[in-house]
């Protein structure tokens, strides 16, 4: 199997949105999981945004798990 990620040893933490890189809608991008999962691995810290105003975070939260994305409150 090819490997698509880059190495995420030298990434001290990690920031990433929530929309349109980690899902598209209700559903997860490809290879989301994947990299929620190396960067619990590697025990990195992480935090997920958005620039999406419209509800509050458990919403937001709720959403990504439905989805199937394991990420913590």
């Amino acid at each position: 199997m090819r490997r698509l990620m880059a190495p995420l040893d030298h990434i001290a933490g990690f920031l990433l949105d929530m929309d349109g890189t980690l899902m598209l809608g209700a559903r997860p991008l490809p290879g989301a999981s994947e990299l929620l999962a190396a960067i619990r691995r590697r025990g990195a810290p992480m935090l997920v945004l958005t620039n999406n105003s419209s509800d509050r975070g458990e919403a937001f939260h709720a959403k990504m798990v439905e989805a199937g994305l394991r990420v913590e409150l």
